[in-house]
Parts: C-alpha cells; structure tokens; sequence
C-alpha cells in the first residue's frame, strides 16, 4: 500500500495464500468513509472489485466488499468489523 504522486491517489496491491491477488485504488477519506476500487484477479479471471471502509466510530471500522451483479450494481459479498475494545 502506497501512495502514486502522479494521480495523488492510494493504491494497494495484495496477493493472499490461495493465489488470488487485488489491485485497488482510493483517492482519500472522505466523510467518513474510503472506497477502494479495482480489480481481483481468481482463477485466472479478472472481477471489477469495490472495498467500502466506514469509520463508525472512533473505535469502530466496518469494511465491505463488493463485486457486480449480473446487471452490472454492486452487491456486498464480504462484511468485516474491526472494532477496539
């Protein structure tokens, strides 16, 4: 994770043990909330992706992602909470 001066946004790359790998990008929070937009790539196919982060409250982040339905909205797949306690 990083920042590209050029295009001034965040981006983020990951590859995780089963071998799928993300490339998403953010511009910055905003209100709240960060929005990750990119691309998974599984299996070999490539998948629009959307990570949305909402700081609840100061102790509370919820993250969820998000791919495209069969007429191109996007529908939530995964919800996350981190939460300190």
């Amino acid at each position: 994770m990083g920042e590209n001066t050029a295009s001034k946004k965040l981006v983020r790359s990951v590859v995780v043990g089963n071998g799928n790998s993300y490339n998403l990008t953010a511009s910055n929070w905003q209100d709240g909330k960060l929005i990750w937009e990119g691309t998974i790539v599984r299996m070999g196919n490539s998948t629009p992706l959307r990570q949305e982060i909402i700081q609840n409250n100061q102790d509370k982040f919820t993250a969820t992602y998000f791919i495209p339905d069969d007429e191109g909205n996007w529908k939530s797949v995964v919800n996350e909470t981190c939460e300190r306690i």
